[in-house]
C-alpha cells in the first residue's frame, strides 16, 4: 500500500507571514492539531514546515513571550521539515517517522507539491484494520476445518 492511498488529502495550510492567531483559530475551526506552513512559488503550495498546536503552547505560551500574538508562523516555525512522496511505502513512511521522531509527515507528489499529510494515527488506523482481517483467518480457519470433519 502506498502513502497517498491513506494519507488525509485535505489539508489545513498557512503561509510563513500570516500570525501565530490565525493559525491558531485555523486548528480549532477545523478540528486539527496542526496546520502545514507552505509557500506558493508556483502557485502551488510547497510545505515549508508543519505548526502544531504543541509549538504554540511550549514554544510561545509557556515561555511568556511577550504580546504573543504580534508573532507570525515563521517566527516560531521548526527549522526541520521531513516529507515523504505519495508513492513511497506504508514501510518507508513509517522508517521516516521512527528515525526522526516526528508523528506527521507532509505528503508530496514527484515534484515536492503538498498533496496531503500522514500521520501516525492514519498508520495505526490501517494497521489495526490490517491486524483486524488477519485475525478473522482465525475465525474462517476454524469454520472450515469443523465444516469437514465428521462429527
Amino acid at each position: 500500500m502506498r502513502v497517498q492511498d491513506i494519507c488525509q488529502h485535505d489539508v489545513i495550510t498557512i503561509g510563513p507571514q500570516e500570525g501565530v492567531g490565525r493559525a491558531a483559530e485555523l486548528m480549532r475551526q477545523h478540528h486539527v492539531g496542526n496546520v502545514i506552513v507552505v509557500g506558493h512559488g508556483t502557485g502551488r503550495p510547497v510545505p515549508l514546515g508543519i505548526l502544531t498546536d504543541r509549538d504554540l503552547v511550549v514554544g510561545v505560551l509557556a515561555r511568556e513571550v511577550p504580546n504573543p500574538l504580534s508573532l507570525k508562523v515563521e517566527d516560531v516555525l521548526g527549522r526541520s521539515l521531513y516529507t515523504v512522496q505519495g508513492a513511497a511505502t506504508l514501510e518507508e513512511a513509517r522508517v521516516v517517522m521512527l528515525s526522526h521522531g516526528v508523528r506527521r509527515l507532509p505528503v508530496v507528489d514527484a515534484e515536492g507539491f503538498l498533496i496531503g499529510i500522514l500521520s501516525f494515527d492514519d498508520l495505526i488506523h490501517q494497521l489495526s484494520s490490517e491486524l483486524h482481517d488477519l485475525s478473522r483467518l482465525f475465525v474462517l480457519g476454524r469454520r472450515r476445518e469443523t465444516g469437514r470433519r465428521p462429527a
